[in-house]
């Protein structure tokens, strides 16, 4: 079971990473730049995703730099 778990999950991380070299070879073909940009956004929209998820309700509402 858990052998079946374990390959499934690396089959799904497996077409993710194919799909996301896919995508990023058609938007971004050789162009260091952009590509370095859009990982940027991209890592630092995931991270504040999670800061979000993680931190308490109150700590993002109650804070006046937000506003």
């Amino acid at each position: 079971m858990y052998q079946l778990d374990s390959s499934v999950a690396t089959q799904i991380k497996n077409n993710v990473m194919s799909g996301y070299k896919e995508a990023r070879n058609t938007y971004f073909p050789g162009n260091s730049l952009s590509l370095f940009i859009l990982q940027f956004v991209f890592v630092g929209f995931l991270g504040g995703l999670f800061v979000k998820l993680l931190s308490p309700k109150t700590g993002s509402s109650s804070n006046p730099e937000y506003h």
